[in-house]
């Protein structure tokens, strides 16, 4: 899950498209279980992986107070959610680092403290429209991808940075297919991908009935 611009719009380049931890020997199996967890405050929410940040109470305080007004339809603790993975935190990590780390772990087991808020932060995305478009996402080294995806999500009116940044997440389980590759200076690649729709899901969508 990451954030990306629109080829075609000035958009800001990702904070966080660390490519370097992208899985490369194997494709993961499926997050299950996180989509029947029920639906909580904030608050409730990260409650479960609170150790592992400094202050996230005070962060989670910023997240609401930024987003008591949300458009889209979602509701306050919603928007909160997306505002929160959008943060940089003055200490390390940053929420969006250690979830993005652990949604590419191979031993899932280690995602279930996550399941509360991702069913918040994943309810939250799957009220926003779909975006197709063709994105840019690259990081600090020389490879950048070229990204033509269906399901991508405008989270800026839910940004922290809403005001600088114009962000856009690829969904967590999206399937995509390497078209392409080139290399148009020394040292520097583009890889091009397209989406692909898997043949089963690999995040479930998140149940209305918990």
């Amino acid at each position: 899950m990451d954030k990306a611009k629109p080829s075609h719009e000035n958009l800001a380049v990702s904070r966080y498209t660390d490519l370097i931890g992208e899985p490369i020997a194997c494709v993961l199996s499926p997050i299950k279980g996180y989509e029947v967890a029920p639906l909580v405050s904030l608050e409730q929410a990260v409650a479960p992986i609170t150790n592992l940040f400094d202050c996230i109470e005070e962060n989670v305080w910023v997240a609401k107070e930024n987003s008591k007004t949300p458009p889209d339809n979602l509701s306050h603790e919603e928007s909160a959610a997306i505002h929160l993975y959008t943060m940089q935190f003055d200490s390390d990590p940053s929420f969006y680092e250690l979830l993005n780390s652990i949604l590419r772990d191979e031993y899932r087991d280690n995602l279930k403290p996550w399941f509360t808020y991702l069913k918040l932060f994943l309810t939250a995305l799957h009220k926003l429209p779909s975006h197709p478009q063709t994105v840019w996402r690259g990081g600090l080294c020389a490879r950048t991808q070229l990204v033509s995806n269906q399901n991508g999500k405008s989270i800026v009116p839910h940004s922290y940075f809403r005001d600088t940044d114009k962000e856009f997440v690829l969904m967590p389980g999206s399937y995509f297919e390497v078209v392409g590759q080139l290399n148009p200076a020394d040292g520097l690649y583009i890889i091009q991908m397209k989406e692909l729709e898997s043949p089963f899901p690999c995040v479930k969508p998140p149940s209305n009935e918990y």
